[in-house]
């Protein structure tokens, strides 16, 4: 019998291996009721959120379902039911991630493809959705390029040009020096932890902040870099704390954080913490970020722990409180940069991308910038570098 177009299995030796990892995931190896089919589903869901700035509206996620790329278990039709009535009545016009994601932990909503059928299909090596299988892989913890059937296969994305993708790379370490210093700081101490609020400026400029702080960590941890992310909206003001330990767990995979900070760095972004008031504010730091501090305050690990507050400047009690930034790192906002900061990190830009400049081409860039506008800079540095800027969506996002 022949296999159908765009489906895996696993081989005999990825089962046993799949065995073995579920053995060691309490509440995993069950099919009905698995926390396989959260988390498999949160892999599917969470770029679907990405492309939406991690929020939907009602008449959206209805839209999704209706597409069959999201779909509410027959157990869970009356409980979605409530929650949808429950959207009506308040007249929310936004559901953000979290309340999606206690969607998802409480069984109400799944990605297409995830089920306790294809569960057990893929525990057995049968054939399974591709993307469906995928998801389980990375559920478990395994990294797509270790699949065995995808290992001859050409990737699923196009690839970006290559002189983009060093341009990219290159911009990771450009300049914001003064904003990267406290990083050097926290290099120097047996626990690496650290608060940051990120400044309110445009989203290219605060993109680009939190991208160069992480290039930064990297470089002194020689460690990759995770993130966790908890994106807030006027319409979860209320945040859960409860939420905030469920999602964090699952994406450590409970592990301890002193063995996760040996593997890697963790940066857990909280965005637009300005939506929050002052006790919610609080509630983040006291009763989330404060108990993983302590849980390191005696350990030494290679791999830092920071947490972004990112301010998209709402309104609110507590961003003038000088007494309430005790523990917060606070970095300046980078509204422009300087000429002599074109001249001191353009010529390593064009090494980086094998290219030349002469002072010329740096003087023009400079021009084309309207004096160091981040977002412009950008444009201006794509352009000379023969890039397409508008292609590039990486500086729009965070995550």
């Amino acid at each position: 019998m022949s296999r159908r177009g765009n489906t895996l299995k696993a081989t005999k030796a990825e089962v046993k291996k799949i065995k073995k990892r579920l053995e060691e995931l309490p509440g995993w190896t069950g099919e009905e009721n698995s926390q396989a089919l959260v988390e498999a589903s949160r892999v599917l869901i969470d770029p679907i959120l990405k492309l939406n700035t991690y929020c939907l509206s009602l008449s959206e996620l209805k839209r999704l379902i209706n597409e069959d790329k999201l779909y509410v278990p027959k157990s869970a039709r009356i409980d979605f039911s409530k929650f949808e009535e429950s959207c009506y009545q308040e007249k929310k016009e936004e559901i953000s991630s979290l309340e999606i994601d206690d969607l998802i932990q409480e069984g109400q909503l799944r990605a297409k493809g995830i089920s306790s059928g294809t569960f057990r299909k893929f525990k057995e090596g049968t054939p399974i959705n591709k993307d469906a299988f995928i998801a389980f892989w990375k559920a478990l913890g395994f990294n797509r390029d270790e699949i065995s059937e995808l290992s001859n296969q050409t990737a699923p994305y196009p690839q970006k040009s290559q002189s983009s993708e060093r341009l990219y790379r290159a911009l990771l370490s450009f300049d914001h020096r003064a904003q990267c210093e406290i990083i050097q700081n926290l290099a120097k101490k047996s626990c690496r932890t650290g608060a940051i609020l990120i400044p309110y400026s445009s989203i290219e400029s605060q993109t680009w902040l939190m991208k160069r702080i992480e290039s930064e960590v990297i470089e002194y941890s020689q460690l990759q870099a995770r993130k966790v992310l908890f994106p807030l909206n006027s319409q979860s003001v209320n945040p859960n704390i409860f939420s905030f330990w469920s999602r964090f767990t699952s994406e450590t995979q409970n592990q301890p954080l002193s063995q996760c900070l040996a593997q890697e760095n963790l940066i857990i972004v909280v965005q637009d913490i300005d939506v929050c008031d002052r006790h919610r504010l609080l509630q983040i730091l006291n009763s989330f970020w404060q108990p993983l501090v302590n849980e390191l305050s005696s350990t030494e690990c290679p791999g830092f722990l920071l947490l972004y507050l990112v301010d998209r400047g709402a309104q609110n009690d507590w961003r003038d409180d000088p007494s309430l930034f005790s523990n917060i790192l606070t970095v300046p906002a980078v509204e422009k940069f300087y000429s002599n900061d074109f001249a001191q990190e353009l010529p390593k830009v064009a090494a980086k991308v094998q290219q030349s400049l002469e002072q010329k081409d740096i003087d023009e860039i400079w021009q084309n910038s309207q004096e160091g506008i981040p977002k412009v800079t950008l444009k201006a540095i794509y352009k000379k570098f023969n890039c397409r800027f508008e292609r590039e969506s990486r500086w729009q996002q965070y995550g």
